[in-house]
């Protein structure tokens, strides 16, 4: 599932573990971004996780809000194999158009795009609103929570979505 040629880029990384757990897995490298505060926490968990992390080309750390300008990114124009996205959508009325806009910057055909959330915490129906606008620009899977384990069935809240750039 994962190569060296799989960049990454996880957006609202929080403490990090999805960009850590690709690093750790074969890809080639990863960025993890945040808002300013995080990034301590961001660049203690990379750190710490460096033994597991030799072979990866690069596992960098960065500011990055998705209501900013793309423009003013250190990686303004880099499209990346992989997006993830965990609960980055927000009440600001603008969040799905900021976040569809750096999903579009920031991949190319063939970009795979992980997004989920937590249905007990977010507004779902913003978020399947935010999957019916990208419909127009990525194949998507909306994975059923039929297909997940009996046993974790009523306890998973967790929505996942998997998209692919036309």
């Amino acid at each position: 599932m994962f190569s060296k040629s799989h960049d990454v880029l996880e957006l609202k990384s929080q403490c990090g573990v999805a960009g850590i757990l690709c690093a750790s897995c074969g890809c080639g490298s990863v960025m993890l971004t945040d808002c300013h505060e995080a990034l301590p926490l961001l660049r203690n968990n990379v750190s710490m996780n460096e033994l597991s992390l030799q072979d990866v080309e690069m596992c960098t750390v960065s500011p990055f809000e998705i209501s900013s300008s793309v423009r003013r990114t250190r990686f303004v124009g880099r499209t990346f194999g992989i997006i993830i996205a965990v609960e980055c959508l927000s009440s600001d009325e603008n969040s799905e158009t900021y976040l569809l806009n750096t999903l579009l910057s920031h991949s190319s055909q063939g970009t795979s795009v992980y997004i989920a959330w937590d249905s007990v915490y977010c507004d779902e129906d913003m978020y399947l609103r935010f999957v019916a606008r990208c419909m127009s620009y990525f194949h998507v899977s909306i994975i059923p929570l039929a297909s997940m384990p009996k046993n974790l069935e009523k306890a998973l809240t967790v929505r996942l979505v998997v998209m692919s750039r036309r």
